[in-house]
């Protein structure tokens, strides 16, 4: 038959007295050392958006809202200071067309030979 704190009544008294005290004290240590370690990412993304918002807002001091996302200009390093985010998502936009075109075609096509065409040994090497 085994103690309240499961332990076996051939354990020293002493022991079974102690144990107990001892793993909630452990158990707190571990507990707050993981706490720890669990804020630290958070701690990190809350520093992230932080500096992030910071460094928008002294952008915007500095370049107006209508102008960023108007103008058809990106040179910020240049004389004219041009800073305009059409260029940038025009492009970003027609380089996943470009690559959305190229990858279906070949996806799809690959996927079909793997499924219906290719061999157990090619499908299991591929």
């Amino acid at each position: 038959m085994s103690s309240p704190n499961n332990l076996p009544e051939s354990a020293p008294r002493a022991f079974r007295q102690w144990l107990p005290h001892t793993l909630l004290w452990v158990d707190r240590i571990l507990y707050g050392g993981l706490a720890i370690a669990a804020s630290i990412p958070i701690a990190i993304a809350v520093a992230i958006v932080v500096v992030f918002v910071h460094e928008a807002w002294l952008f915007f001091h500095v370049v107006p809202l209508r102008s960023f996302l108007t103008d058809t200009h990106w040179a910020p390093l240049f004389q004219g200071r041009a800073s305009g985010i059409v260029v940038i998502a025009t492009a970003t936009l027609m380089i996943s067309a470009i690559a959305l075109v190229t990858a279906i075609p070949f996806g799809l096509l690959a996927a079909i030979y793997l499924a219906e065409y290719a061999s157990p040994m090619v499908r299991r090497i591929l």
